[in-house]
This record gives structure tokens, sequence and C-alpha cells, in this order.
């Protein structure tokens, strides 16, 4: 399995594409074996920030589109770019280059800089979990989510905002889908301290559409790029001659003990 390189080394830049879901750990494709090349996991993530923090690199620019995905594997890769900025001195500048939604804003609010375009989205909302069990576990369930938003989100999301907390704290609650249109309301910098940039970025369809299944306000611009990509995706033939199942067959043999 090739393993997925996350910088891109431009002289004394580091170049850091989220263009994917994050995740608390990869795991091989069930059908083909293969690792993902757009997920982020950050003990892949780490072993790659240690190899460049004797290369001189003085600014890392993360260029985001990404869904969102772990609340923890999010702020495991925020505070390993926090130690390394304490320790390398590095500045850290992030891109909205489409989508910047869910966990993947922790990354964006990290940078010393926040850069948009006119067509960049980003959404937060109240931290998200699934449960099972009886009271006492629920309630447990509830006081961590309510312990992230509260420790976690609000600290972070303030030390960018531009807003008071309480108003912050409505902004989450809503799930907010905010925009790169700077006459629209929703303008991300009118909540946010962000620099607009000239420039215009189409978003790219990259990210995972499983995610927007617990979104409640997803914005029809976006919806209609995750339909356009699901159309391309029904046109795909599934030629069997070009498909390699052994992977599946040595899986179904685990399965049946053989």
């Amino acid at each position: 399995m090739s393993k997925q390189k996350y910088f891109n080394l431009v002289g004394k830049s580091a170049n850091f594409y989220v263009y994917g879901t994050i995740v608390n750990e990869k795991e091989p494709d069930f059908w083909t074996g293969e690792l993902s090349k757009t997920e982020v996991d950050p003990q892949e993530f780490k072993e790659e920030l240690d190899e460049i923090a004797d290369k001189g690199i003085t600014d890392i620019n993360i260029f985001i589109n990404s869904g969102g995905g772990s609340v923890f594997a999010s702020s495991t890769i925020v505070s390993l770019l926090k130690r390394h900025k304490e320790n390398t001195r590095a500045k850290i500048h992030s891109f909205i280059d489409g989508l910047c939604a869910s966990a993947a804003t922790y990354l964006c609010m990290v940078a010393d800089d926040i850069n948009i375009y006119q067509n960049s989205i980003m959404m937060i909302h109240k931290p998200i979990s699934m449960a099972w069990g009886n009271s006492n576990e629920l309630q447990k369930e509830i006081d961590t989510l309510n312990n992230i938003e509260c420790n976690m989100m609000i600290p972070m999301y303030m030390s960018k905002g531009k807003c008071t907390e309480d108003e912050m704290r409505e902004l989450i609650n809503n799930e907010t889908w905010f925009n790169g249109n700077e006459n629209d309301k929703l303008y991300i910098g009118n909540f946010f301290d962000v620099n607009l940039l000239e420039e215009s970025k189409e978003i790219v369809a990259s990210v995972s559409q499983d995610l927007f299944k617990n979104y409640k306000h997803v914005p029809e611009n976006l919806k209609s790029i995750l339909k356009d990509e699901n159309r391309k995706n029904e046109r795909v033939i599934d030629n069997k001659n070009n498909i390699d199942y052994s992977f599946f067959e040595k899986k179904l043999k685990l399965v049946k003990g053989e």
C-alpha cells in the first residue's frame, strides 16, 4: 500500500491539503484493501510532521476542502500543529479552498490567518456522536459533548471570532453555514477574522457525502454539486475484467474459516 504524502515542500513552505474526511485511523477498503488517498490520519500526519521539523520550514499552508470527520482526530492534529509552531516558530496559514465544515474548521482556526475566496463555505454545529446504553451511559455522553463544545469549540472559535460568546453559541446551535459573499448576512468575515482573496476557486466535490446525512441546513448550491457527483458515479461502468477481487475472496475465506 502506498503511503499518503501530507506535505508538499516548496522552498521554506510546507503545503498541507485536507481534501477529504478526517479520521481517527485509516482502514483498508473492504473491497480493494487500499488505503484512502484523501482521508487524513493523525498518526500518519504526526510522522510526516516530525520528518519536516528540522527542514527549516517557516510557513505551513493548510488548504481545506473537507466536510469534517472525527472531533478527536481533528483536535489531535491541532495540538500537533500548535506544538510544532512553538518548537519551530513557523507560521500557519489556512485557506478554505471549497468547503470547511464541522471538525475541519478546527484546522482552519489553528492558523495565524484564515484566507477565504468568494466561493468558500464554512459550517459550524454542535458536536455529534452515536450513543447506546442506559440513562447513566447516555448522560455521560451528553456531558462529554457539552464539554467539547464549552471547553474546546467555544474558545477556539472565539480566538478568531468577531461576535460575542453568546452569539457564537447561537451560531453553533443553529448549524450555521457561512459563505464568501461580502453582501450576504452570513458572510464569513462578519463573524470571523478572515482575509478575502480576490481570486475564486470552485468547490471541489471530493468531500464525503455520508457526512451530510447528519446536517439539516446544507446550502442548495452544495447539494447540487453532490447530486452532480452522484450522477457521474452512476455512469461509471463496473467492468469485472478490470477489478481485482482477490482481497474480497480472502475475506470470504477468513469468514468461512478456510
